[in-house]
Order: C-alpha cells, then sequence, then structure tokens
C-alpha cells in the first residue's frame, strides 16, 4: 500500500476531526433538544396541575366560607336559647319567690296549700 502524500493525509485528518466535532456538536443538540422537550412537557403537566389545584382551593375556600357561615349562625341561635333559659330560671325564681312570699303573709294561701291533692291529680304529677 502505497503512503499518501503527507498534505493529503493532514487534510483528511483535518475532514474527519471537523466531520467528528460536527458530529460531537449535532448529537449534543439533539439531547439538548429532547432535554427541552422533556422540560416543556414537565412544565406543561405543572401547570395543568397547578390550574387544578387553584380550582380545588377556591371551592375549598367557598365550603370554608359556608362553614363559617353557619358556625355564626348556630353560636347566634346558641345565644338566644341561652338567653331565653336564662329569662325563664329569672322568672322562675321570681315566681318561687312570690309564692314563698304568698304563703307566708296569705291566710288563704296557707289555707289552700294546707289541702291535700286527689289522687288523680296527684298521679297527673307523677308521670
Amino acid at each position: 500500500m502505497a503512503l499518501l502524500p503527507s498534505s493529503l493525509s493532514r487534510k483528511l485528518l483535518a475532514a474527519g476531526t471537523v466531520a467528528l466535532v460536527v458530529a460531537a456538536l449535532g448529537g449534543a443538540l439533539y439531547i439538548r433538544e429532547m432535554q427541552i422537550r422533556a422540560l416543556r412537557a414537565e412544565l406543561s403537566e405543572a401547570q395543568s396541575t397547578a390550574e387544578t389545584l387553584r380550582a380545588s382551593n377556591a371551592a375549598y375556600a367557598t365550603s370554608l366560607k359556608a362553614m363559617e357561615s353557619e358556625i355564626t349562625k348556630r353560636d347566634t341561635l346558641l345565644a338566644e336559647r341561652d338567653q331565653r333559659i336564662n329569662d325563664i330560671n329569672a322568672r322562675r325564681v321570681a315566681d318561687r319567690r312570690t309564692w314563698q312570699e304568698a304563703l307566708r303573709n296569705d291566710q288563704t294561701v296557707r289555707d289552700w296549700n294546707a289541702v291535700p291533692l286527689p289522687d288523680a291529680v296527684r298521679g297527673l304529677f307523677r308521670e
């Protein structure tokens, strides 16, 4: 085999080196393009997930406001009930005091109170 002239072999070596560099750069660009596509797909998925989470959060906030409204309504009703109970208890104490004063001071009330209840009436109060 005959050896190639040195200038030709240098040219072939330079051309081979250039082809190798171009192929390496092409491969690197292809890899980068695939990475960019993968990142874009991940970004799209993340944006979709973020939209879903925002919608879920909005529904949660609406539900939370409704619950807070119900709690406020319940607390108002409980306060009204407690006030009614306190009013009833105050009237009961006042009525009891009036009854006891009437028993102490009024002979007619004492006489009426001394009469025993009939059995039929007493049975109504036991049940």
